[in-house]
């Protein structure tokens, strides 16, 4: 897992080029009774830690597979993750088959 400001800040917005996902990962701490929150985001989402600012979130899903029901996870599962994202693999192929004729 990497920090927001890896390698300094020059590349931090380079380097999710460098790995096949990019996926955000978030604790909400305790508050008024409540647990602590581990959140796991598969794309775009407001950031509440940061006043609703917009975070982009890439896991670089094949374009033609289906979109994902589900982009907060929470508790925070990579498994589950995963999971929801090759899921779409199959249909993307099948679509890409289907436009190509094979």
């Amino acid at each position: 897992m990497l920090g927001p400001d890896v390698i300094g800040k020059a590349l931090t917005e380079e380097v999710p080029r460098w790995f096949s996902y990019t996926i955000r990962l978030d604790v909400l701490p305790a508050a008024s009774g409540k647990p602590e929150r581990h959140l796991l985001y598969l794309g775009t989402h407001a950031d509440v830690s940061s006043g609703n600012a917009t975070a982009l979130g890439n896991i670089r899903q094949p374009l033609d597979a289906p979109a994902l029901k589900q982009i907060v996870i929470e508790p925070a599962n990579i498994v589950q993750a995963l999971a929801a994202i090759e899921g779409g693999l199959d249909p993307a192929v099948e679509a890409i088959r289907k436009r190509c004729s094979l």
